[in-house]
């Protein structure tokens, strides 16, 4: 995955859910492997967390939470 990511210049902290990612170059590549499942980057909501706990989240895909 680090070839994904080696295209990557910088990246800004825009506010609390947002993130400016920055390439070096145009490139197609860097979305899906960001998406990519236990590989990429996995967005959890922090309500997750707090009602199944840090290993359930990770072991749940999101949108799948318990009521």
């Amino acid at each position: 995955m680090d070839a994904f990511l080696d295209t990557i210049e910088t990246v800004e902290v825009i506010d609390a859910h947002t993130v400016k990612i920055i390439l070096k170059y145009p490139t197609f590549t860097l979305l899906p492997a960001l998406a990519q499942y236990r590989e990429g980057l996995l967005i959890k909501s922090p309500t997750a967390y707090e009602k199944v706990g840090k290993q359930e989240a990770q072991q749940t895909p999101g949108g799948h939470w318990p009521v």
